[in-house]
């Protein structure tokens, strides 16, 4: 049985970390220093609790950009080369005054920057590529304030550069009497290749990871002792030179920088060997201690995406690993392998990973090691919970709050589809669902957003349209969609209006003589399920790449609901000949489909037709064959959509749900969710489908493929997330922004929820309960919005009573209101 975390090992102090940037910093004593930690960002306090990590109060506004530089690109005269990792660079700067504030301009390929020993900085910003080929062709700089790390007198700025030989550093100091003193990179740097931080392979017997294999290698015994401190001896280190500059177009990054902070650890587990773990282990004159060979694995509460580190007084010739991981299981794991030295040393991993447990394995100690602490640090952009869900099912509680932390652990410097695959951003379909849940849950950080709708839209137009997961183009238009319609920022529609109808244009050549989209390259991507022969399910096709005979269907309907945002852009871009164009092929379109693909006898849409596509098959489409299925893909777009008719919506979904051949993933019953409520069968399945996503202890999580398969930290699991907020609560935008929204709470066989969910003009509040014959509803409608509040009357009188609003209208067992900002109280009784 797991131990609940208030009996969490370490006491109870830690169960609430706060950093601040505020006040001195105390520096430890040379040699010795512990180079682990989050990165100090000025402003930023993070707090960590048992709900999980947040930044609550921290504002972040967009930089500008960077005109001109008297900074250089410059590296090592000797790089790193063979089996080394990483390039070390140091620069000393005195000041004359303690700074009011310093702003530093930076990038490299892969960087680590230390000021005076504390980690600083980390970057750059991911640029964006598709998951095979192109790419962005953009390198972002990051702008910070390095103002709490700067003191008066000599100051150490060291950087880490791995993988890369090129820095780019700019920093502006101001003094309190106005005078301004700017640091940049130029050739009177110092740098080495590092000596300590290599690549090796490590067996299976020494790391305990099944198979073994590449490890991340800290050599301590080769690190130069102190040399990221001020006063280091770095004489005999040659200077930098100035390198070229690298090809792609220098941007600037609107993100934050990353929340960063020390994650307490549950339980310890797996002793195994010569460990001795005393009462309190881990603090303070309590180390653990390893004599010889022996391991312990480190538990978190949660998965997270995380650094792992290590604080350890060693015994030279001892080997210590770190083995990284979901959970406990040695398979897909993160290793890294540490050659210890006499005395106190520190090592934390430079990348992160998806974190959930940790085990610390120690070989070939002659003499006793004491692990003076073993360390995680979380890492997510900086938000705040500002939205919040609960009802009378209990289950669905904690299958909200894993959604919301499923959708927070992938938000780095792009999306992630997962802290353990971290997939480049190519992964829109993943993207859509991560928007939405933070729109809801966190609603503060609009900013991964709109730094990845660019970003996908210059992959996009570097490779013309021809992405590697066809269908995803769609989701990104989607995306924008949303995003437009959650924040209200026009400007960024009007600025990716022309890849927006680019897009369109390249789909619309797609279109074959029946009328639908059948001439396209492939139909990636349409879910991680097999499709079968409705009359022999022996033929069956994976559909991460179908073929043209079930991919037609699912790829025209995705396409007629593209048109339909393509309108919406044309329309804010004032644009009526697009829209009237658009609107012209989504009749054309309309009537092909349903002359096609309907299927009267089954009362579903076929996925295709066979032998249609003149498109050879190749590795990402295989060939056609005699087969008609019906996939639950295709239907729900189709209703969805809107291209199946309002009549026949719900016995569509009826018999979709009845298929034999159901088979749908967490990722794709985002849509289907969206088709219930679409055809007004939300509340009749949709709680019964949530109870489907199995939450597991261990992480916290959902699984990425169903209860028994994938990773524990996708993001796409998280869609019923934003199916309480939006369905339950009933709480969606009706204009940009949420100018006008709508609260049509489903009841879903429920006894009460309540909630809030976060806008542009402060939080939308509402809560609702059946009970002895009486439902009362309650909501709050902030400033600068107008609400329709539509109040089930079904069961109950219709004369449901409130005050201060306007009743409209009934409709379809609801009595329908309108609300300016204000609190308000409706109830129907019987």
């Amino acid at each position: 049985m797991r131990t609940p975390i208030r009996q969490i090992i370490l006491p109870t102090a830690f169960l609430l970390i706060l950093i601040t940037a505020s006040g001195g910093l105390a520096e430890l004593p040379a040699p010795f220093t512990d180079t682990r930690g989050p990165v100090i960002n000025a402003g930023m306090k993070v707090q960590v609790d048992h709900e999980g990590v947040q930044a609550p109060g921290y504002v972040w506004t967009r930089p500008e950009s960077k005109t001109n530089w008297s900074a250089q690109w410059i590296g090592v005269s000797t790089p790193a080369t063979g089996t080394t990792l990483a390039n070390c660079l140091r620069k000393e700067v005195t000041l004359d005054q303690t700074p009011k504030r310093v702003t530093a301009w930076l990038t490299a390929d892969n960087y680590l920057l230390y000021i005076n020993g504390k980690p600083a900085a980390r970057g750059p910003s991911d640029p964006g590529k598709d998951y095979f080929g192109g790419e962005s062709q953009r390198h972002f700089y990051e702008v910070r304030d390095l103002t709490p790390l700067f003191h008066k007198g000599t100051n150490a700025i060291s950087a880490e550069l791995l993988g890369c030989n090129k820095l780019l550093f700019e920093a502006l100091v101001e003094y309190p009497d106005g005078k301004t003193v700017t640091i940049t990179s130029d050739p009177t740097w110092k740098g080495i290749d590092s000596p300590y931080l290599k690549m090796a392979m490590t067996p299976a017997q020494d790391s305990g990871v099944v198979g073994g294999g590449p490890a991340v290698l800290f050599d301590a015994t080769a690190e130069p002792t102190g040399w990221l401190l001020p006063n280091f001896d770095d004489s005999s280190w040659p200077t930098c030179t100035v390198v070229p500059a690298p090809p792609q177009t220098l941007v600037v990054s609107e993100l934050p920088p990353l929340m960063e902070v020390r994650y307490p650890y549950f339980n310890i587990t797996n002793v195994v060997g010569n460990v001795s773990i005393p009462d309190e282990p881990l603090q303070p004159g309590h180390p653990i201690t390893v004599q010889g060979s022996g391991q312990f694995t480190l538990h978190f509460d949660k998965i997270m995406a995380g650094r792992c580190g290590i604080k350890v007084k060693g015994s030279k010739g001892a080997r210590l690993y770190l083995v990284s991981n979901e959970t406990s299981d040695p398979q897909g794991a993160r290793l890294y392998e540490v050659q210890l030295r006499d005395g106190e040393q520190s090592f934390e991993s430079r990348d992160y990973y998806a974190l959930g447990s940790l085990t610390v394995i120690v070989r070939d100690a002659a003499q006793p090691v004491e692990i003076e602490d073993v360390s995680a640090d979380f890492l997510s952009q900086p938000i705040a919970y500002q939205g919040s869900f609960s009802c009378s099912d209990e289950a669905l509680n904690k299958l909200w709050k894993s959604g919301r932390w499923s959708t927070q652990i992938c938000m780095i410097t792009h999306h992630l589809d997962s802290p353990q695959h971290q997939e480049p951003i190519s992964d829109y379909g993943d993207y859509l669902i991560a928007d939405l849940v933070n729109y809801y849950t966190m609603g503060n950080n609009p900013w991964l957003a709109k730094q990845d709708l660019i970003k996908w839209t210059w992959v996009m137009e570097n490779e013309k349209y021809h992405t590697f997961h066809t269908s995803y183009m769609f989701y990104w238009l989607q995306s924008l969609v949303n995003y437009y319609e959650f924040t209200g920022d026009k400007a960024l529609v009007q600025e990716l209006a022309p890849s927006v109808h680019a897009m369109i244009d390249q789909f619309t050549s797609y279109i074959g003589t029946n009328g639908i989209i059948s001439q396209a390259p492939n139909y990636m991507f349409m879910d991680w399920v097999a499709v079968h022969d409705d009359k022999n399910p022996s033929i069956q096709f994976a559909c991460h790449h179908p073929p043209a005979v079930i991919g037609q269907g699912y790829m025209t309907a995705l396409f007629y609901g593209a048109l339909s945002d393509g309108i919406k852009v044309a329309k804010i871009t004032d644009d009526p000949a697009r829209a009237e164009k658009y609107e012209a092929l989504r009749k054309q379109i309309l009537e092909a489909y349903n002359k096609e693909l309907w299927n009267g006898d089954r009362g579903m849409y076929r996925d295709g037709k066979p032998f249609v596509t003149t498109i050879k098959p190749y590795d990402w489409m295989p060939a056609d064959v005699q087969m008609e299925s019906f996939s639950v893909q295709n239907n729900a777009n189709a209703v969805l959509h809107d291209l199946a008719p309002t009549n026949a919506q719900a016995a569509i979904i009826e018999n979709m749900m009845a298929n034999k051949n159901w088979d749908v993933t967490p990722y794709f019953m985002h849509f289907v969710f969206d088709s219930l409520d679409h055809a007004g069968l939300f509340e009749k399945y949709g709680v019964a489908k949530m109870h489907e996503y199995k939450v597991i202890p261990e992480t916290q999580t959902v699984r990425e493929m169903g209860p028994e398969k994938g990773d524990y930290s996708h993001g796409w699991i998280a869609s019923p997330t934003y199916q309480m907020s939006s369905k339950i609560l009933g709480i969606k935008p009706t204009s940009p922004g949420f100018a006008t929204l709508e609260i049509k709470p489903e009841l879903c066989g429920l006894t009460w929820a309540k909630g809030t969910v976060p806008t542009p003009h402060g939080k939308v509040a509402v809560s609702w309960k059946q009970e002895m014959g009486k439902f009362t509803l309650e909501a709050t409608v902030p400033k600068g919005t107008t609400a329709q509040i539509a109040v089930p009357t079904t069961g109950y009188q219709t004369d449901v009573q409130a005050s201060g609003v306007r009743f409209l209208k009934l409709d379809q067992g609801r009595a329908i209101y309108e609300a300016g900002p204000g609190s308000y109280i409706f109830i129907a009784k019987n």
